[in-house]
C-alpha cells in the first residue's frame, strides 16, 4: 500500500514545559494511546504558535484523531561504567540504562468531540490545517452531526458558556447556535481536563463537617477564627543524587509538583492557582480544598501557616507576617506509610517564638492513584456529554424496591430477572448498586449487610439469624449461602424468607456479578451504576455499622475495569452518595460520566456528615468543581425547591431525581415539566412509559 506524507498543524498557547500532541486511529498515530502518540514541534513564537509534525499515512485509508497537550516525561536514565554486563565492553565505555520504564505521558488537556477529527489522504504530500486546537470548525459538518455535537457542554472560544436549557431540558439555544452560519465559522470548543496516567493526585481539606479543624489551646485564641495558607515543597534531596543527575548526558525531563486552591460553599465554589499571603479563612460553611499533583507523592513537604482573622494584630513580636499564629508541617511520606486511600491526620501547631506547641489541625486526605492494569485511551469520551431528549425513565433497581418501599415490585430488586425487566417495559436505564465481595468479585446488592442462618438440629424449630457485612463473604459464599435481606431481622417468620430464596430461579437470585449482568441484560439499555461505599451520618453511626471498608483505590479500581473491559458501546453513568467516590472516578478513568447522589435537606433519612452531602445548592457547586456531568437528587427536595433544577441547568448540569416520591405519576408529571433529564422509580413495568426511541441505541 502507497503511503503519504501529511502535515498536521494546529494553534494553541502552552504552559512551560507543555507540548501539543496527536493520537489517533492509525498506527502511526498510536492507536489512540497517548502514551504512542505523535510530538508537535512548534512553530514561530507568537500569541498563539502553530504547532506542527509529519506523518506518513497509508493513502486511502480514512484516519480518525484528536489533539491533546501536556507533559512527554522521559524514563529516568543513569550512567554505567561498561565491561559489567557484555564482554565486549571496557572499563572506560559509558552507557545510559533506563531504570523507570517507557516514556510517561501526562495529559493536561484534550479534545474530546463526539466525532473526532478526520482525514483521507489521497495526495503524495498534504498540510492539514486544523486550526485552533479544541476548536470544531462545524461548516463540514451535517445537520445530523449538529444534532450528536449538541449533546457535548461546551464554551465559545471566549470561554462564554452557549448553554442555556428550557424547561424541557433541550439544549435550545445551543441548538440555534449550531446552525447559525456564524457560529459555524467561529467553531465550538469541546475540549476537557486529562485523566490520571501516571501521576498521583493529593487531596487535603479542611472543613467543619464533624467539628472545628483547627484547636488552639491558648486562652487568647479561643473565640477566634483563623485563616490558612498552604505552602508545597520538595524534599532536598542527597548531594550524591544531584551530582548523578548533573553528570548525565541525559537529563529528564519532570513535571512540576502543582497544587490548586479551592473553596466550596453553598454559594458558590472557586478554583484558584494561587492564594492570599494569609491564606483563606476557615468558615463553618466551607469547604477549603488542596489540590497536588505529583510524580513524587512520598516526597513533598507541606507547611500549614495559621493567622488570626483580624490581620491587625501581630500576634508575634517584628513578625514580618501580621497575625501569625503558628505552623504545622505535614510531610507526604507519613500519608504514605499509613498506605491508606483516604483518612485524617491530627497535626501539631508549633508557635515560631517560642518553639512550642500550641494546639493541633485535623486534615482529611484521599490520594488518587490512575488505574492499575488499564490504559485509558482517547478514542471517545462521553464524560461531558448528554444527547438531548425528552426525560429518562429508569428503573430503580431494576423493576423496583422490593424489600423496604410501601409498595414491593414483584421481582427481586437488583437480579438480572428485574434489570431485564425493566428493560422490557421501556426502561432507557436501569439503576442498580454494586460493591465488592471479600474476594474482589463486584457483585451487585443494595445493602452492605444481610442476613445469615444458625443452622438448626430440627426442622421444626425456628431460625436464628444475624447479620454480616457482605465484604465479609466470598462471591461463592454468596452464592451458595442462604441469606437474605436485613429486613428479615423484622419478621416473625424467618423460615418464609429464605424459603423464598430456594424456589428462586437462577436470574432472580441475588447477589449476581457485575460482568454477569454487563454480558446478560440487552446492549440497548444503558445503565447508572450506584457505587455502595459506606458513609456516615452527622450523629457518628456508619452505613451497616460498618467504620472501616475496602482500599478506595483497589475498589475502584476492580470495578472500573470490569466495566471498562465489558461494556462494550453500552451507555454507562456512574454515580454514588460518596463525594470521594465520584472524585475517584472522575479521575481514574475519561470515558463515562459521573452523578454526584444527594439527599439534599429531607425528612425522610437523617442528615451525613459530609458537608458536601447535606444540600442540593452545595452539591451543584460541588459537581462543577469536580467537573462532574450532573446531579442526582432526592425527588423529596426537587418538588419542595424547583428553582434547585433550574439552577443546576443553567450551570451547565445534567440532573436526575430518585425517591418515592418519584413513584408517584403526578409527582413524575411535574418533575418532567420542571426540566429534569431522567427519573428514577420503582415498578417501571407497572407504568406507562413514553417511547424510549430516543435514549436506545446512542450513546448517552
Amino acid at each position: 500500500m502507497t503511503s503519504c506524507q501529511v502535515t498536521f498543524e494546529v494553534k494553541g498557547s502552552s504552559a512551560a514545559g507543555e507540548v501539543f500532541a496527536i493520537c489517533g486511529s492509525c498506527s502511526a498515530l498510536g492507536n489512540w494511546n497517548p502514551q504512542a502518540a505523535v510530538v508537535l514541534q512548534p512553530g514561530d513564537v507568537t500569541l498563539e504558535k502553530t504547532w506542527k509534525a509529519t506523518v506518513e499515512l497509508p493513502r486511502g485509508v480514512p484516519v480518525q484523531y484528536r489533539y491533546f497537550k501536556g507533559y512527554f516525561l522521559e524514563p529516568r536514565v543513569f550512567a554505567r561504567l561498561g565491561g559489567k554486563n557484555n564482554t565486549q565492553e571496557t572499563e572506560t565505555d559509558v552507557f545510559l540504562q533506563t531504570i523507570d520504564g517507557p516514556c510517561e505521558v501526562i495529559v493536561h488537556t484534550w479534545e474530546t468531540h463526539l466525532q473526532p477529527r478526520s482525514i483521507t489522504p489521497l495526495e503524495n504530500e498534504i498540510t492539514v490545517d486544523d486550526g485552533h486546537f479544541g476548536i470544531c470548525n462545524l461548516h463540514c459538518f451535517t445537520g445530523a452531526d449538529c444534532d450528536e455535537l449538541i449533546g457535548h457542554l461546551c464554551l465559545n472560544r471566549n470561554r462564554e458558556p452557549l448553554i442555556a436549557y428550557e424547561t424541557s431540558g433541550f439544549l435550545s439555544v445551543l441548538f440555534h447556535r449550531l446552525r447559525d452560519p456564524k457560529t459555524r465559522e467561529d467553531g465550538i470548543e469541546t475540549v476537557d481536563a486529562g485523566w490520571l496516567t501516571c501521576q498521583t493526585e493529593i487531596r487535603l481539606r479542611l472543613h467543619y463537617s464533624e467539628k472545628p479543624p483547627v484547636l488552639i489551646s491558648k486562652k487568647k485564641f479561643k473565640t477566634s477564627r483563623f485563616r490558612v495558607k498552604l505552602t508545597l515543597e520538595g524534599l532536598e534531596k542527597d548531594d550524591d543524587e544531584e551530582g548523578q543527575e548533573k553528570t548525565s548526558p541525559t537529563v529528564p525531563q519532570k513535571m512540576a509538583n502543582t497544587v490548586e486552591f479551592s473553596l466550596i460553599s453553598d454559594d458558590d465554589y472557586k478554583c484558584r492557582h494561587s492564594q492570599p499571603d494569609c491564606g483563606y479563612a476557615l468558615q463553618p460553611d466551607r469547604w477549603i480544598e488542596y489540590t497536588i499533583q505529583t510524580m513524587e507523592p512520598d516526597n513533598l513537604e507541606l507547611i500549614f501557616d495559621f493567622f488570626e482573622e483580624d490581620l491587625g494584630e501581630k500576634v508575634v513580636q517584628d513578625d514580618v507576617l501580621p497575625g501569625h499564629v503558628g505552623s504545622a508541617c505535614l510531610l507526604s511520606s507519613t500519608i504514605a506509610e499509613l498506605g491508606k486511600s483516604a483518612g485524617i491526620l491530627t497535626l501539631a501547631i508549633m508557635s515560631r517564638n517560642p518553639r512550642k506547641t500550641i494546639g493541633k489541625v485535623r486534615v482529611d486526605y484521599i490520594i488518587i492513584k490512575p488505574i492499575q492494569g488499564y490504559t485509558c485511551d482517547m478514542q471517545a469520551s462521553y464524560a461531558k456529554y448528554w444527547k438531548p431528549r425528552t426525560t429518562l425513565d429508569v428503573g430503580h433497581r431494576g423493576a423496583g424496591n422490593s424489600t423496604t418501599t410501601a409498595k414491593l415490585a414483584k421481582v427481586q430488586e437488583n437480579t438480572i430477572a428485574s434489570l431485564k425487566s425493566a428493560a422490557s417495559h421501556g426502561a432507557a436505564y436501569v439503576e442498580f448498586d454494586v460493591h465488592l465481595s471479600k474476594d474482589h468479585v463486584p457483585i451487585v446488592y443494595h445493602d452492605l449487610t444481610c442476613c445469615m442462618a444458625m443452622k438448626k438440629k430440627l426442622d421444626t424449630e425456628p431460625l436464628e439469624l444475624f447479620e454480616i457485612a457482605v465484604k465479609e463473604l466470598t462471591f461463592d459464599q454468596l452464592q451458595l449461602l442462604k441469606l437474605a435481606h436485613v429486613t428479615a431481622l423484622k419478621v416473625k417468620d424467618h423460615n418464609a424468607s429464605f424459603k423464598e430464596e430456594e424456589n428462586s430461579a437462577c436470574e432472580t437470585q441475588p447477589f449476581p456479578s457485575l460482568q454477569r449482568v454487563l454480558e446478560s441484560v440487552s446492549k440497548d439499555v444503558g445503565f447508572n451504576i450506584e457505587i455502595k461505599w459506606i458513609s456516615q451520618q452527622r450523629d457518628g453511626q456508619w452505613d451497616g455499622n460498618l467504620s472501616t471498608y475496602f482500599d478506595m483505590n483497589l475498589f475502584l479500581d476492580i470495578i472500573l475495569k470490569t466495566v471498562l473491559m465489558n461494556a462494550g458501546g453500552r451507555r454507562i453513568v456512574f454515580s454514588s452518595f460518596h463525594a470521594d467516590i465520584c472524585t475517584m472516578i472522575r479521575h481514574k478513568q475519561n470515558k463515562y460520566p459521573v452523578l454526584f447522589l444527594t439527599q439534599g435537606e429531607s425528612k425522610l433519612y437523617p442528615e451525613l456528615m459530609d458537608l458536601r452531602s447535606r444540600t442540593t445548592p452545595i452539591a451543584i457547586n460541588f459537581a462543577q468543581f469536580e467537573n462532574l456531568l450532573g446531579i442526582n437528587v432526592h425527588s423529596e427536595d426537587l418538588l419542595r425547591n424547583p428553582a434547585f433544577i433550574k439552577r443546576a441547568i443553567s450551570k451547565g448540569l445534567v440532573i436526575f431525581s430518585w425517591g418515592d416520591d418519584a413513584n408517584d405519576p403526578d409527582n413524575r408529571k411535574k418533575l418532567r415539566e420542571y426540566g429534569v433529564h431522567g427519573l428514577i422509580y420503582d415498578r417501571i413495568d407497572q407504568n406507562t412509559v413514553a417511547s424510549c426511541e430516543d435514549g436506545r441505541k446512542t450513546v448517552s
